[in-house]
This record gives C-alpha cells, structure tokens and sequence, in this order.
C-alpha cells in the first residue's frame, strides 16, 4: 500500500507552517484562544501555532506514529494530541461551547475515488454530501477532493460562529469552497487564497493555496473571493465572485454578458467508456470509429462533437469528430433504436462486448 498516496501525506515544513501562523498573527491580526489541527501528521502546524496566546492547541492524527512524534517533540502543555481519524472523530466534543476557534492546518490532498482505487479506510462514509441530484450525484459530480471536504465539514459545523479557518490546499479546491459557501447560504465576512509555490514547498506541481475564510455570527455573505501571492499578501492579484447574482472567474477584467437564449440546444459534457465505438470520424463521406472500421448508420442519433483541443482555434465553422448520443437522460430506454434506427441498433449490438 503507498501510505503517501493513500493518506495525501504531504507534512507541512516547519519554514512555512510558521509564516502562516506569523502571518495569521500579525497581518490578519487572528487572535484565538483555542486551536484546532484536524490533520496534524508530525506537527509542524501544531508546534508554529504556539506563538498565539493560546489556552489550548489539539491536534487529531489517524497515524499512531505520527502521534507518537508529536508528543515527544511538542512538550508545551497547552498541547494536546489525539489519535483518532477525522472522518469518526466527534469534534463537538472538544468544540462545544468554545470561542475564539482558529481551524488550522494541511488536510489531505487526495481526492475519494483515489481512495476508492487503493481500498482505503481513510475516507469519508459514501454519502452524496453536497446534495447534488440527477446527472451531478451519479456521474463525476459526486468525486470530491478529501480535503475540500474536510474543509466543508468544518464550516457546516460551526456556521453561524466568529471561526477562522486557514488551511493549505489546491486553488481548485479553495474556489470550490467558496462556491460551494455561497451555494449553500454560509455566512463569512471573508474568504482570501493566498497562492504559494508548491513545488518549492512541498516538490509537487499543482497550483497551490492557503485559503483563509472569517466565518460570521452576523448576516453577511461575502460575494469577492481575493487572490493574493503568499509573498507579497498586501495587494490583491484578482479577485473572483458574483456580481448581480453571476459567478464570475476574474472580476478584475472586463465582463462581457454572454447571457441570451441560443438556438441549439447543447449537451456538454457527455460522458462514457466506449470511445472507439461511440466517437466518430469524417473520412470523405465516411464515418470511422475508434476501430477503424466504416459505420454506416443513421444520422438520427449522430451529433458533431466539440473537443476541449478545438478551441485553441479562434473561430470554429466545422467539426469532423462526431458522437452517438442515444439517450437524453439516465436510463431511458433504448429499445426504440431498433425500430425508427435500425442500422444504429445493429452496429450498437455488434459491440456490446465493449459497452
């Protein structure tokens, strides 16, 4: 079993878990009286938030060993460690009736079907947890990264409290905590990224951030996300949000309204394991398949497919990439193929052993 992989192991060094604190401290003038690290490893984050006048630092770690680390090199006694795993782990027990919370840390950077692959316990329960429906909640909608769930777990729990939480994860998985906040009706008087260089910090090459989010006792839904380097936190790079109700990406630049009704109506997105059957190719007037094999089948159930690679182009006038879309949503029977398209329906049949 890769224990790194399996467990998204990337321990913070202790350089830069200390600056976090020290900026925490000293630029966004966080001053908590109890810290919580939900995924402390070897505790570095434990150790640099010690520099707050804290009363209390708990660290909860799945790994034995990494606990065992913690308490011989952390002797301070404000620190308590806990081994437990995350996902069972009862943190009302130690954050009921508690204020001034900082929720402080580097949770795993691994996603649930990763897990899924290794066989791991260290996963969430598999439950929809974002309340997604239809097409999202069965198809890839429904993978989340582990670490965008812990973050969200917390923020669900103490909603409606003065909490800050900081943590590192990938910029993915900060804009999506932020949607997902503003989805859901959290109320936070601020949500910042604070982009580091991750290969220097941690020697992987991912777009990486500290996300920074001040939740709120009072009414207030922050709508702009800000973008700041880690170096040089004090002007904002970008910023991203909603304005009148729509998600922009940049509201730094220009906005150009794309909103109307188009003609066509568009499947995007369309999803499935057989492309050498399914996908198409325009050779003259011939359709060929993954297979190289010529397809002669009805053009009903036969649409021009738009690859992410085309639009490098600057203006699109033709696909020769084409699909066979058969069904309009989930489980909708098929068996009308064989009637209004039979070419279709045996050309599908003939490679059922592919589907």
């Amino acid at each position: 079993m890769n224990d790194k992989r399996e467990y998204g192991d990337y321990q913070t060094p202790e350089y830069f878990s200390l600056a976090v604190c020290e900026y925490l401290k000293n630029e966004k003038q966080v001053t908590p009286t109890i810290i919580i690290e939900p995924t402390c490893g070897t505790g570095s984050f434990v150790k640099s938030s010690l520099i707050f006048n804290v009363s209390e630092v708990i660290g909860i770690e799945v790994n034995s060993e990494y606990c065992e680390i913690c308490k011989k090199n952390i002797l301070d006694p404000r620190v308590h460690i806990i081994n437990a795993d995350f996902f069972t782990f009862d943190f009302q027990t130690v954050v009921k009736g508690k204020e001034s919370l900082l929720i402080l840390g580097n949770p795993p950077w691994v996603n649930n079907s990763t897990l899924s692959s290794l066989n791991s316990d260290n996963m969430p329960s598999k439950i929809n947890f974002k309340g997604f429906k239809g097409m999202d909640a069965i198809t890839g909608a429904s993978n989340f990264d582990i670490c965008e769930y812990i973050i969200l777990q917390f923020i669900t729990s103490l909603h409606g409290t003065n909490t800050t939480i900081a943590m590192l994860c990938k910029t993915s998985v900060a804009r999506n905590v932020f949607i997902e906040m503003k989805r859901t009706h959290i109320k936070f008087t601020s949500c910042e990224i604070l982009e580091f260089n991750a290969n220097k910090v941690f020697g992987i090459n991912v777009s990486a951030c500290l996300l920074v989010i001040v939740l709120s006792s009072n009414h207030i839904s922050a709508d702009i996300c800000n973008v700041y380097s880690f170096d040089e936190p004090k002007v904002a790079k970008n910023s991203f949000g909603y304005i009148d109700g729509k998600l922009y990406s940049n509201i730094s630049k220009n906005r150009d309204d794309f909103s109307g009704n188009c003609c066509f109506e568009w499947r995007q997105g369309v999803k499935h394991d057989c492309s050498k059957v399914m996908e198409l190719s325009l050779n003259g007037t011939s359709l060929i398949n993954g297979l190289k094999e010529h397809v002669d089948i009805e053009s009903r159930y036969v649409f021009p497919l738009i690859k992410s690679s085309i639009f490098k182009s600057p203006v699109i006038t033709d696909s020769e990439k084409y699909v066979i879309v058969t069904q309009k949503k989930v489980r909708e029977d098929t068996s009308h193929i064989a009637i209004d398209s039979p070419k279709t329906w045996h050309y599908l049949n003939s490679h059922k052993e592919c589907f």
